[in-house]
């Protein structure tokens, strides 16, 4: 059984509507839940990148970089795993290419991320309240 798309609620963020692209990407990205996502997300950017700008490793690894992939975690393996199987196809003049690559994986991922919270956000917000039938 399929469900076709007048079978959705019309505050559905999957309905067919008259609304622009922009300001659905707006009301579903301008919301206390997807802006605090996105606000953890570049937190956790800025704590990276500090921690592989200033931080003296003394020849450990850090693994301050994992923390980017789990905050933005499943879209970016999603995103990053194709990006990934290049790096040994590409040419050592190109493999700049696979690192741009990935850098821009971690936004799309979090705006992705982001976008689809606050759908969520303002599907559960957005909907009717049902009257209260039991008896008390």
């Amino acid at each position: 059984m399929s469900a076709s798309p007048s079978s959705f609620p019309s505050s559905s963020p999957f309905s067919s509507s008259s609304r622009p692209f922009a300001q659905t990407l707006r009301r579903n990205l301008v919301n206390p839940v997807a802006l605090g996502y996105l606000a953890i997300v570049l937190a956790v950017c800025a704590w990276v990148a500090v921690d592989a700008i200033f931080v003296d490793h003394s020849g450990d690894a850090s693994f301050a970089g994992l923390w980017i992939g789990v905050v933005t975690a499943p879209t970016s393996f999603f995103i990053s795993s194709p990006i990934a199987l290049l790096g040994p196809v590409l040419p050592p003049s190109l493999a700049f290419l696979n690192v741009v690559l990935l850098l821009i994986a971690i936004p799309v991922s979090a705006l992705v991320q982001g976008f689809g919270l606050g759908a969520l956000y303002r599907w559960f917000t957005d909907r009717t309240p049902r009257a209260n039938t039991s008896a008390a």
